[in-house]
């Protein structure tokens, strides 16, 4: 799934990362990941998103 599509939503992100949205909204908050927003709702990009894998593993 991870090649299929180049932005995901938060629930697609969330379910991508195994975590729940409030945590997804925490690593927001806290640098680990870049959003845009489009309208009213958020999206993460592909490459944003394994940036944020890449992040998150350093950080381990």
């Amino acid at each position: 799934m991870l090649d299929a599509e180049i932005t995901y939503t938060m629930a697609e992100t969330a379910q991508l990362l195994k975590c729940s949205r409030p945590k997804l909204y925490d690593l927001i908050h806290e640098g680990f990941l870049r959003t845009y927003t489009v309208g009213r709702k958020r999206y993460v990009a592909r490459d944003d998103l394994m940036e944020c894998i890449n992040r998150l593993r350093e950080a381990a």
